[in-house]
């Protein structure tokens, strides 16, 4: 019995306090190439290079990356968001549940994959 108390202690103290509000996404272009990207959110427009790993911030929208190769091709493309599914997600240190938070507060709970790769047609078709 102390053990599930010390275990549950344990994952109410490293709950969702510390959430961080932007996620690490590896991004890179289908054949490799180098370029720039222009991502936005209902929440954030960046531009970033292209292969990196950049900070997107948590939204409740997807993320749109419209991006153009060293080279002039064009790739865009839409990353989906959806809720992290955890036994944080149910429910806070005080015992209430996230259903009755304010919508904004769901954020926290968004994340978007770790890593996505950027179609761009090869060079001869576009010319």
């Amino acid at each position: 019995m102390r053990v599930l108390v010390l275990v549950l202690g344990i994952l109410a103290l490293s709950g969702c306090a510390t959430r961080e509000t932007h996620l690490p996404m590896d991004l890179s272009f289908n054949d490799g190439s180098k370029g720039e990207c222009t991502i936005t959110n209902r929440k954030m427009a960046i531009k970033a290079k292209v292969p990196s790993n950049v900070l997107i911030q948590r939204s409740d929208d997807d993320l749109v990356l419209d991006c153009v190769t060293v080279d002039g091709r064009k790739g865009s493309t839409s990353v989906p968001s959806r809720i992290e599914k955890t036994f944080e997600t149910y429910f806070w240190d005080d015992g209430t549940a996230p259903s009755v938070m304010e919508e904004e507060s769901w954020d926290m709970f968004r994340i978007y994959p770790s890593e996505w790769v950027i179609p761009v047609l090869p060079v001869e078709y576009n010319q």
